[in-house]
Formats: structure tokens, C-alpha cells, sequence
């Protein structure tokens, strides 16, 4: 990066919806191997803090959650009462 962002800037949006936060999840997920992943998740706590990392790193971890969210008996009894509702 040439010049460091201001985060949290856009007061319109919550934090974890800055669109640095997207920048920063999409370049740490194109890694090129385990040890690029920890050095760019290094550089991104080092210069923007823990909060700023923590909410980049959630974004990644969206797609398993769900995944693990649509496995669970919880959400198929939910798709299933909901059917039964309309």
C-alpha cells in the first residue's frame, strides 16, 4: 500500500462495513500460500490494529459459516416451519 487509508472513516456505515475492510479481506484471500496469508495478516494488525484485522478476517470466514449454518438441524427446521407458515 502507498499510503495508509484512514479506516473508519465514513461515520454512514458500521465499521465492520468499511470498504477498506473489503480490501483488506480480498488481498489477504489472494495469498499466494499459507506463509503470504500470515504475513499479510501480520502487516494488517501491525498497521491498522486488531479491530481492523478481526473485522477483515470475519469476512473471510462468511462462506464456511454459512455453509456450516445450512448443515445445521437448526436451519432445516427453520426452512421447514417457515414452508408450513405460508
Amino acid at each position: 500500500m502507498t499510503h495508509k487509508p484512514e479506516i473508519f472513516a465514513d461515520k454512514r456505515y458500521p465499521k465492520h462495513l468499511d470498504m477498506y475492510v473489503f480490501h483488506m479481506s480480498r488481498w489477504i484471500s489472494q495469498a499466494r500460500d499459507e506463509q503470504e496469508t500470515i504475513d499479510r495478516v501480520e502487516f494488517c494488525t501491525r498497521e491498522f490494529g486488531g479491530e481492523f484485522t478481526s473485522y477483515a478476517m470475519t469476512m473471510l470466514c462468511i462462506p464456511k459459516l454459512m455453509d456450516m449454518t445450512e448443515d445445521s438441524t437448526e436451519y432445516t427446521d427453520f426452512l421447514k416451519q417457515k414452508k408450513t407458515i405460508h
